[in-house]
């Protein structure tokens, strides 16, 4: 009972300010331009702050590690790898098969991710979280571009890597955390000021993420696709932080790191697959039913992974 009460206790906080956003946009508090008007807040400035703050301030003598690197890399692509095979098995359209692989992939990693790392490990858990993203946020946008290119030419691919190259230059969070893991293993201090100001801003990004997120999620769908999305909602809830789970137990991973690695894995599906998806001509009310069930589905599956984490005595 105990550990019933430390799952729900850890990770309901979370879902319940997702809740909250979801209701806001139904009471008419918060329509779709304030949502994603509060994400761009987010993505600019918010997160960027929480991560320069969180890394900047991490141990040296963390628990990032190759083997850590190579359960992440290992958990992404053998879903990967499961997903097309089974979108062959139940005879997807060739076009669209990249739009269920990518689904089944592409976690939410840069706000679900860093709440789950915060919840159970506090700011170690965040830190943890954002090295974690820097591997994988590019590899899902690049992987995921490619898999959601419905033509597959040449030129095509081509294309998705250049604009892929453009977007990471220009992209904020990325950029806070590759400042952020060169102030983590230089000698360098932040000035009081700075690191103030940097507080200030990081414990306003991750509330007014979570209440965006629920605030952008749809919830009328079409029927006919509820065998793609339940199937996607089990490769990324339960199939990947599985996978997760036997590569950390191969690569003999230290407790708080299979802990973050399972919760990472544990993200559901990113909104960013949702507009990529959308702007590529997949159809946009599948993409946003993906987003929505996979997201409040993850309170389940982050909960039990929560009391499993609980049990083993790795929180």
């Amino acid at each position: 009972m105990d550990i019933l009460f430390f799952s729900i206790a850890t990770i309901g906080p979370t879902f319940l300010v997702i809740i909250i956003g979801a209701l806001l946009r139904k009471w008419n508090f918060m329509d779709s331009d304030l949502s994603e008007n509060l994400s761009k807040l987010v993505f600019q400035l918010l997160l960027p702050a929480l991560i320069l703050k969180t890394l900047s301030g991490m141990e040296k003598n963390s628990s990032f590690s190759i083997p850590l690197v190579l359960s992440l890399l290992f958990f992404y692509f053998f879903t990967i790898l499961i997903a097309a095979l089974i979108s062959l098995a139940i005879r997807i359209p060739k076009g669209e098969r990249g739009f269920f692989m990518a689904g089944s992939s592409f976690g939410n990693n840069a706000i679900i991710g860093y709440a789950f790392g915060a919840a159970l490990y506090g700011e170690q858990g965040i830190a943890r979280a954002a090295i974690l993203s820097a591997i994988l946020m590019p590899l899902s946008l690049l992987s995921s571009g490619l898999m959601l290119n419905k033509e597959n030419r040449k030129k095509n691919w081509q294309s998705s890597v250049h604009s892929f190259a453009l977007s990471m230059i220009k992209n904020p969070v990325m950029i806070s955390l590759l400042l952020g893991i060169a102030l983590w293993l230089s000698p360098i201090t932040l000035p009081a000021m700075a690191a103030g100001s940097l507080t200030l801003l990081a414990q306003a990004s991750l509330p007014l993420a979570l209440l965006a997120v629920g605030g952008s999620l749809e919830f009328e769908m079409n029927l006919k696709d509820r065998l793609e999305i339940t199937l996607t909602t089990f490769l990324k809830l339960i199939f990947m932080p599985l996978s997760a789970l036997g590569a950390s137990l191969y690569f003999n991973l230290p407790p708080e790191a299979t802990g973050s690695l399972l919760l990472m894995a544990a993200c559901p599906t990113s909104i960013s697959y949702f507009v990529m998806a959308r702007n590529q001509g997949h159809s946009p009310s599948k993409g946003a039913a993906i987003v929505t069930v996979t997201t409040l589905v993850s309170a389940l599956s982050a909960a039990i992974i929560a009391a499993y984490l609980k049990y083993r005595g790795w929180v």
